[in-house]
């Protein structure tokens, strides 16, 4: 006898579920994946190598290297540090979360032994852990457009790149938190004048650098993302809550929480309290809504409203600490 498997059916029809349900975008503010609370100017400090410095102090290492007395080991090495330096400090500048302290005011400070607290609150300082250009040629069996295969000359180039950024504290020098960031690019080119034509190291380099701002900014600013509540589906077929699904598609989410309300009052509908939870949250009101996810939850143990309550209870710590941090 052929045995069906009831699995793949379940799962069928719980994405069709979740596809059919209401979602709601949400723009907000998260706060930055390193407590950065105090910081107000900032300032971001030229970016170093592995190995390079003969101090274990990372500001004096910085303030080595800002100096025009330093010597670095290859172009490419002072190439890279520029870049990340100046986009590090762009992509903070861009964020509006801080005033951007330039790093020579804060080294005249430091040079003439005064506290660097005295103009700033923070300071990045960044390093990179790998640089890695690595590249192979010779003749190779290349198709053409027109189909036919001929040894051709060919250059192959991979540029790998690993840098840590380091949030400190400038009153007493306490690390805040860091992030590492890191990249792998290739390029290829063809012809007689390959090794001209190739991609150069700095491009490459830059292309990975490009890459990992955004993530290096929310690491140290609070960010703007787009989330989606999605309201639970009516498993009962309840005409007033059909109603009160087409207002909230019309944003008309006042009219439709009372209907959720007045449903939830009658029968104890489940999606009639979560849907009435997730409109109070989207009024603005963060602790009603966790008041009544939290009774939800409670009374029914239902982990889509225990998974929920959580959520916004996270949210609103998000929003407690950004207050904090103004």
């Amino acid at each position: 006898m052929k045995k069906f498997h009831a699995y793949p059916i379940v799962v069928a029809l719980t994405l069709l579920a979740f596809s059919c349900a209401t979602s709601i975008p949400v723009t907000l503010m998260k706060p930055s994946d390193i407590d950065t609370t105090g910081i107000k100017k900032i300032a971001v400090l030229p970016f170093g190598f592995a190995g390079e410095s003969t101090t274990a102090d990372p500001l004096e290492a910085a303030f080595n290297r800002y100096s025009s007395a330093y010597r670095w080991r290859t172009r490419l090495e002072q190439q890279v540090s520029s870049m990340l330096t100046d986009g590090v400090t762009d992509a903070l500048m861009k964020s509006g979360a801080f005033s951007i302290v330039g790093a020579s005011e804060v080294s005249r400070y430091v040079t003439s032994g005064q506290n660097p607290a005295a103009v700033v609150d923070g300071y990045v300082i960044g390093e990179v852990s790998f640089l890695a250009p690595d590249s192979r040629s010779g003749y190779e069996d290349v198709k053409g457009s027109d189909g036919i295969v001929r040894s051709t000359y060919v250059v192959h180039k991979t540029m790998t790149l690993e840098y840590s950024v380091k949030v400190f504290r400038a009153s007493d020098g306490v690390l805040m938190g860091h992030t590492r960031q890191s990249g792998k690019t290739e390029a290829v080119a063809y012809g007689d004048n390959a090794h001209t034509t190739v991609t150069s190291d700095y491009d490459m380099a830059k292309t990975i650098i490009n890459s990992t701002f955004y993530a290096v900014a929310k690491s140290i600013a609070p960010y703007q993302v787009t989330e989606y509540r999605t309201l639970a589906t009516d498993e009962t077929k309840n005409e007033l809550m059909k109603q009160a699904d087409e207002l909230v598609e019309k944003k008309m989410y006042a009219e439709a929480l009372k209907i959720y309300r007045n449903v939830y009052a009658a029968d104890k509908n489940f999606a009639a309290a979560f849907n009435a939870a997730i409109l109070v949250e989207i009024s603005g009101d963060m602790p009603g809504a966790i008041r009544e996810m939290e009774a939800l939850a409670q009374e029914t143990q239902d982990s889509r409203a225990v998974n929920e309550l959580a959520r916004m209870k996270q949210t609103l710590a998000d929003e407690e600490r950004l207050r904090a941090g103004k």
